[in-house]
């Protein structure tokens, strides 16, 4: 329900998110999407109901009401992450302010480290006809060179009649470019202690020419650090859980790798490797470099770096 320029005081969670969050808890979901988040406190009451619930599942908080514009630092900084979501934005904003707004968010997010999604009417064009409009390719585009971790298509796929082609086409678009990128490194403060090492591992890979940097995962502290800096460069993320394996595809530049867990880093090493190398993603002489906590799978043990050369 929309009435611009009214704060309509609903409850969160509401009566229909409390029902929804019992399937979310049955059906094991890696995402909360919350919408009409309004401040930062409706984002604390959904988290203390979602742990009376026993969901452990970071959330995502939809701004699309003037509440939100206004509260925006502070539901970014208590959130897991944020969608621009620019449906009900555009209805309850001027529509002339919808650019400047998204890329407000797209900042703010990138300074807090959070993940960041841009949705609705990307390719919407694609409903109905093979190909989309420049516009709507300049907007995917713009929104690529922002570095947001996800565009989200929504009618395009769920009833348009080219689903296949627009994801197809959207694919081109952010793949021609993430090839103009400029940056290599985007500044991001983090309280995490592991940060640090993160960031050294990040500018080692660049300065190194290395093809991946890659870690490994038990609890996902590292790959969410990793990814915030928004590095040019693949970052691999070798997962001991599927929750983790999960959640990491929607991470900016992250390719997740679901691994058995093991004490002995060469020997995880070298199955990587392998691994890498039958997606065609390292050949014999190129650089990568780990990242990763010694002894392997503690949670946030990330203190060791080392450069390797496949064999």
């Amino acid at each position: 329900l929309n009435i611009p320029g009214v704060e309509l005081g609903l409850p969160v969670p509401t009566s229909k998110d409390r029902e929804d969050l019992k399937v979310i808890h049955q059906a094991g979901f890696d995402w909360i999407a919350a919408s009409f988040i309004s401040s930062a406190a409706d984002v604390k009451k959904l988290r203390a109901y979602c742990e009376r619930l026993g969901v452990h599942v970071p959330i995502i908080s939809k701004i699309e009401n003037a509440a939100a514009v206004e509260h925006l630092r502070e539901i970014v900084a208590a959130s897991d992450g944020v969608m621009v979501a620019r449906g009900d934005l555009g209805v309850e904003m001027e529509l002339e302010r919808i650019p400047t707004l998204q890329r407000n968010v797209i900042h703010l997010a990138r300074e807090l480290g959070k993940v960041t999604l841009v949705a609705t009417q990307m390719l919407e064009t694609m409903m109905e006809n093979p190909f989309p409009t420049r516009a709507e390719v300049t907007d995917v585009s713009t929104a690529s060179l922002s570095r947001v971790d996800s565009l989200m298509l929504s009618g395009e796929t769920a009833a348009g009649k080219y689903p296949v082609e627009t994801v197809a086409m959207m694919d081109r678009i952010i793949r021609a470019a993430e090839r103009n990128l400029e940056e290599d490194i985007v500044s991001v403060v983090h309280d995490e202690s592991i940060a640090m090492t993160c960031e050294a591992g990040l500018y080692l890979s660049l300065t190194a020419g290395a093809k991946a940097l890659i870690t490994i995962s038990t609890h996902g502290s590292t790959p969410r650090i990793l990814s915030s800096y928004r590095g040019n460069i693949p970052i691999v993320v070798a997962c001991t859980r599927p929750a983790i394996y999960h959640r990491a595809t929607l991470y900016y530049s992250v390719y997740p790798l679901l691994i058995e867990p093991v004490r002995e880093p060469e020997t995880v090493f070298r199955k990587i490797e392998n691994e890498l190398k039958s997606r065609k993603m390292v050949l014999k002489g190129d650089v990568v470099v780990f990242v990763f906590g010694f002894p392997i799978h503690g949670k946030n043990r990330t203190n060791t770096i080392r450069r390797w050369e496949v064999s």
